[in-house]
C-alpha cells in the first residue's frame, strides 16, 4: 500500500488545481532569473495552496523542477 501524499488543512494535494508550484532560487540564480530574463533549474519547488497559503510539500526532483520553468 503505497503512503498517502502530503496535503494542505483543505485537503488538497500537489496535483490539484487550487495548489502552485514556487521555484526556489538562490541569490545568484534569482538574480539571472529576475533581471536578466535567463532559465535557470531552481534549487527547490515548493507547493502552496491557493486557499490557506500553506506550504505543506517541497521537492527537489528534477523531472517536478523542469516542469516550473
Amino acid at each position: 500500500m503505497a503512503a498517502p501524499r502530503p496535503a494542505c488543512k483543505c485537503g488538497y494535494d500537489r496535483d490539484h488545481l487550487m495548489v502552485s508550484r514556487e521555484p526556489r532560487y538562490g541569490v545568484w540564480k534569482g538574480f539571472w532569473v529576475m533581471f536578466m530574463g535567463v532559465s535557470m533549474l531552481p534549487y527547490r519547488v515548493d507547493f502552496r495552496c491557493r486557499v490557506c497559503l500553506q506550504v505543506f510539500d517541497a521537492t527537489t526532483d528534477p523531472a517536478v523542477m523542469k516542469d516550473t520553468m
